[in-house]
């Protein structure tokens, strides 16, 4: 009986002892909500915690330290060392972001738009960029022109507006250039010009002819009959590339012969560039149209060219504000404003959508480019050109337009030419009072010396375009 008596006392010894052992917690359900206590600060992490995961706790907190309210003193605590090493990696990553390797085109970023990024650019990273397939047709010779314009010094001093190139968001780039005597950087698949006069395009269809520094531009591969004595440029490309230039080309090909001249710096970053993202081909198309359905200026606005100014009188409905006399312009801004608008509008024969279909083009193309090397004499760069002379593209669009081609159903370039050469020598059989009743609407001096130079080189096609609607 005591035994059983002292084994009860032992129990119940011991379960006093364990209810005194255990804490007095309060049920929460007893407690007032506005006097609750605030929960526990966060346990200190182990000590076997690694450096990195410190390290990055530590980045974090750098990164939302702006919206984030300040740790509580009883936070745990990273070592000042670790601290330390991960704010300086912190800083050196937002180092390496700002100070960004320039584009391997496009140069360095001035501005994101959204709509289109801002960059300036050097020469020698701009002609790594090919021309639009889509493009009008390149001209050397205008580019040259260009060129020895800015070198004799008598013009604005730079290189007015941007270059404007897409940017596709979906295409990958996939083309090379080949070229004779030239070697290739694989890791960018662009040339490494030993001579500026050749220009790599990706457009596979344009084609760069060099001949005694001279350039020949011929489209889709057309071959002259002294090709074997110039240098061939080809570049295969698969469509469509990731970026390519819509406007400018001319500028550009100007830049690189001032370049090879020694007149401009090539590695200089000093060409500002536009590039505008696409999503797909017709967006292009879209640009491009845009870009060059702007309104040429005319010749009667051109300073210095067009009609006297002050034609604009005092009694004029147009506000005083409006009209700037000429004693207050300069040479140089009268300079820069010719030179701005001076560049040969986009004709509706190469416009996307509305113009000539490529195969067309193509023959439109090849027809004028040998037209051009059988009577060199006759044809000019410029659009406003004076009989008996003839502009390309002016040409290729009165063509286009007057719907020929189809009228005579001239499918190919030998049909074209063959055509244009009938007609040129049924122009060459008029006597002179056909052709005195033929250009009655000109003065008799401007007539008898057009149809003197036309006679003398032995074309016509320029001189009366009634051929045109025959």
């Amino acid at each position: 009986m005591m035994l059983l008596l002292l084994l009860l006392l032992c129990v119940r010894w011991g379960f006093s002892q364990r209810l005194n052992s255990t804490p007095n917690a309060t049920p929460a359900i007893t407690q007032d909500p506005l006097t609750t206590a605030a929960p526990p600060e966060p346990q200190q992490a182990a000590p076997e915690s690694s450096a990195a995961a410190a390290a990055a706790d530590v980045h974090v907190h750098a990164v939302v330290s702006a919206a984030a309210p300040a740790p509580s003193a009883a936070a745990a605590e990273v070592p000042a060392g670790v601290a330390e090493e991960a704010g300086t990696a912190a800083a050196a990553s937002a180092q390496e972001v700002v100070k960004l390797e320039p584009h391997a085109i496009y140069g360095e970023l001035v501005h994101d738009l959204g709509y289109k990024q801002i960059y300036l650019t050097s020469v020698e990273r701009l002609v790594r960029a090919p021309i639009w397939q889509r493009q009008r047709i390149l001209r050397p010779e205008r580019a040259q022109a260009m060129a020895a314009d800015k070198m004799r010094g008598k013009k604005f001093n730079g290189m007015p507006g941007v270059i404007t190139l897409y940017q596709d968001r979906q295409a990958e780039v996939s083309w090379e250039c080949r070229l004779a005597h030239v070697n290739v950087d694989a890791t960018r698949s662009a040339p490494r010009h030993k001579s500026w006069d050749t220009w790599c395009c990706n457009t596979a269809r344009l084609r760069l002819y060099m001949s005694r520094r001279k350039y020949v531009s011929v489209w889709r591969g057309v071959r002259s009959a002294d090709v074997d004595r110039r240098q061939q440029l080809i570049c295969e490309s698969s469509d469509p590339t990731d970026s390519a230039i819509v406007d400018g080309q001319h500028r550009v090909a100007a830049l690189m012969i001032m370049s090879e001249a020694g007149a401009w710096d090539k590695a200089a970053h000093n060409v500002a560039v536009d590039v505008v993202p696409t999503s797909d081909e017709q967006e292009g198309c879209d640009l491009f149209t845009e870009i060059n359905k702007a309104e040429p200026v005319r010749l009667v606005d051109m300073p210095g060219e067009g009609a006297v100014a002050h034609l604009l009188d005092s009694d004029s409905d147009f506000d005083s504000w409006w009209y700037v006399p000429p004693s207050h312009a300069t040479a140089q801004v009268c300079d820069l404003f010719t030179e701005i608008n001076k560049a040969e509008p986009v004709r509706l024969v190469d416009m996307p959508g509305e113009g000539a279909a490529a195969h067309q083009r193509a023959v439109l193309a090849e027809a004028a480019a040998a037209l051009a090397e059988a009577y060199p004499a006759m044809v000019k760069q410029s659009s406003r050109c004076k009989a008996p002379h003839i502009n390309l593209d002016v040409f290729r669009d009165d063509i286009f337009q007057s719907e020929l081609m189809a009228r005579h159903k001239l499918h190919t370039t030998a049909q074209l030419l063959a055509w244009l050469q009938e007609a040129n020598d049924t122009l060459g059989q008029r006597d002179e009072a056909q052709w005195a009743q033929a250009l009655s609407g000109r003065t008799t001096a401007a007539s008898s010396a057009a149809l003197k130079k036309a006679r003398a080189h032995g074309f016509y096609l320029g001189l009366d375009k009634a051929w045109l609607h025959i």
